[in-house]
């Protein structure tokens, strides 16, 4: 509690007693209410108070201004969640097991699947004559391998292609 708090909560707390002790109890309730306007209208009770994501918010920012000490803290948040699942993988029960390692499989299934996706999505804006290869002259070598293994008859050419 602020010092300024604790002074209005005195002096009030001594006017209100002597209103008391002299009957005037009219004025009693008009001071409650005028205490109770003052103390919503300058909002002591919640004056310094912070939630603890707004500490914690503060706190990584200071930490983030320091990249040393915020890799370090990465370094050992990562460690200690390491541990964590180590335990947590020692006294799960076979059911649980299987359950996370699908769980696991289907998170790594539609994350490479994302991946994918935006691997055809660069390349498909980067279309080259010659593919994926290095250089024109091993793109060359392919091409003239692959038709080397292609069959002579033009009949059975067809038959590749439109399968």
């Amino acid at each position: 509690m602020s010092r300024t708090s604790h002074v209005t909560d005195v002096t009030m707390s001594r006017t209100l007693h002597h209103m008391l002790e002299t009957g005037v109890f009219a004025n009693f309730i008009i001071c409650l209410y005028v205490y109770i306007v003052l103390i919503s209208s300058l909002n002591i009770l919640e004056m310094g108070r912070t939630t603890s994501t707004e500490r914690t918010r503060k706190w990584r920012e200071n930490k983030k201004k320091d990249i040393l000490k915020w890799e370090e803290h990465q370094k050992k948040d990562r460690e200690r969640k390491q541990i964590d699942r180590q335990k947590l993988k020692k006294k799960l029960s076979k059911e649980k097991k299987r359950e996370n390692r699908e769980k696991h499989t289907e998170r790594v299934r539609i994350w490479r699947e994302k991946k994918r996706l935006q691997n055809t999505k660069d390349s498909s804006q980067e279309i080259s004559p010659i593919g994926s290869y290095s250089s024109r002259k091993t793109f060359g070598k392919a091409l003239l391998k692959a038709r080397r293994s292609l069959p002579v008859s033009p009949n059975k050419k067809k038959l590749l292609y439109v399968n």
